[in-house]
């Protein structure tokens, strides 16, 4: 004989199904014990978070390398600016650029370029176009090499340009130009910052020589 169920015994069971069905529900949501915890990501560095807006604007595609940064700039500059623009730019790293300079006792020149600044344009086209500048080293800030630079020497406007003095284990920065300025007028202020400070490379350089000469002496009497 059936036992006839009542609205009360409806409603038990279906309390007891839904708690039936939450608790396996909570069991499968629970990370089991021998799950393997997801590994957390690296923490960005400094440079990476303040590179990652011009990551989104201009690509991941920097290269690494600095001499192939600095060859690729100078490649990029041509094509948009012209064939003869920059003839003179070392294709090293910044760091080489120093050294060579130190070794030879001359000024070092250098030219930070950024794509999305309103001024960059109109400067290549006067500044670099004329064959009375040389710029020994040039960096893009879109790249890690010429961003680092910017912050070694405390860039914050574009166009850029920077006289260094590389004697000893030192750099010094003789002259700074931020503005857009005439070519003439650049070339004129960088020839006064070598005027004031030449006296300290033409020092090194002395000293370079008698070395030299000393060196060539042994070496004769030996």
């Amino acid at each position: 004989m059936a036992v006839g169920t009542t609205d009360s015994d409806n409603a038990l069971r279906r309390r007891h199904v839904s708690g039936d069905n939450a608790q396996s529900q909570d069991a499968a949501e629970r990370p089991s014990a021998t799950t393997p915890r997801r590994a957390p990501r690296p923490q960005k560095g400094f440079v990476e978070l303040l590179m990652s807006p011009l990551s989104f604007v201009l690509g991941d595609g920097e290269p690494e390398d600095p001499q192939v940064a600095a060859r690729a700039f100078t490649h990029s500059l041509r094509r948009r600016y012209g064939e003869t623009v920059t003839p003179r730019f070392e294709h090293t790293s910044f760091r080489d650029a120093v050294s060579t300079a130190r070794t030879a006792s001359k000024f070092l020149l250098v030219f930070l370029h950024s794509n999305i600044h309103d001024d960059a344009d109109a400067f290549c086209r006067t500044y670099l176009n004329n064959s009375d500048c040389i710029v020994s080293w040039a960096g893009c800030v879109q790249h890690a090499e010429g961003f680092g630079v910017s912050l070694s020497l405390g860039c914050a406007t574009f166009p850029f340009l920077a006289l260094l003095s590389c004697v000893s284990r030192g750099v010094n920065v003789v002259e700074k130009i931020t503005a857009n300025l005439p070519a003439s007028e650049i070339i004129q202020k960088l020839n006064a910052a070598v005027d004031r400070n030449n006296q300290i490379l033409a020092a090194a350089r002395h000293v370079r020589q008698q070395r030299s000469e000393a060196q060539i002496l042994r070496e004769q009497q030996d």
